[in-house]
């Protein structure tokens, strides 16, 4: 997911605001919110993880610890785990007729949240796979 995301992590100190949270985010997180700002709505590190999505699931460090891989990848496979825990992916990963299907369905819901909706990431999902299959040589 992080070669997808970031490059391998070439781009992990880049974050992106997601200002259509920010409303969201200040009623659900008032105090985190005014301490950082747009970082908190910021996609940020090497699986560009939501700081809010983060914090969410437990993280209690500043946002731009996420920056770092140790740090990332705990919270990534937190997020994917929750994700793959409370949509339908456990249906559609069994009728998966191939690994190819398998690793794109992880990639829409790690880039959608979900799985067998309107929202399909198509790119995103075959870059996902080629990745993978890449890296798995």
């Amino acid at each position: 997911i992080a070669e997808v995301e970031s490059s391998g992590g070439a781009y992990s100190d880049a974050t992106r605001v997601e200002p259509h949270l920010r409303e969201r985010a200040k009623i659900a997180h008032p105090e985190e919110s005014a301490l950082y700002g747009d970082l908190l709505i910021s996609s940020v590190g090497p699986f560009q993880l939501l700081a809010v999505t983060a914090l969410e699931l437990g993280f209690t460090g500043h946002p731009i610890d996420l920056q770092k891989p140790e740090v990332a990848v705990h919270w990534a496979i937190a997020y994917l785990n929750r994700r793959l825990h409370t949509c339908d992916a456990t249906q559609a990963l069994r009728e998966a007729k191939s690994e190819r299907e398998k690793i794109e369905i992880i990639g829409d819901i790690y880039n959608s949240g979900r799985t067998g909706d309107s929202n399909i990431p198509a790119v995103y999902m075959h870059r996902l796979a080629q990745a993978y299959f890449k890296n798995k040589e």
